[in-house]
């Protein structure tokens, strides 16, 4: 295989992850947001449950939801930090191909 092919291949990969990104990158927001509501609802409902006199089986279930809810929230913006590094990484390749083009 000649550097020509590898490269050829190594952009196709990229452009082709660079359609996804730009399919699933507003679901990605969105699916963020929610789940950074849900994380600090639940916190801030287990910070009023702690507040009243109530049972601690609730206080502990609103806290593991808000734990779960930041968890995943975290986990969303990696994956979406992921793709804008990808989509990066492709507009750079595009600029040395123009730059080589036009050499």
């Amino acid at each position: 295989m000649t550097l020509e092919e590898k490269k050829d291949e190594i952009v196709m990969k990229i452009r082709k992850d660079e359609t996804t990104l730009r399919k699933s990158f507003p679901e990605l927001i969105i699916v963020l947001f929610a789940m950074v509501f849900i994380g600090m609802s639940s916190i801030l409902l287990s910070a009023a449950l702690l507040v009243l006199p109530v049972q601690w089986p609730p206080f502990i279930l609103s806290v593991i939801l808000g734990l779960i809810g930041l968890s995943l929230a975290v986990k969303v913006s990696v994956k979406l930090i992921r793709e804008i590094k990808i989509a990066m990484i492709e507009k750079k390749i595009e600029e040395r191909d123009m730059k080589v083009e036009l050499d």
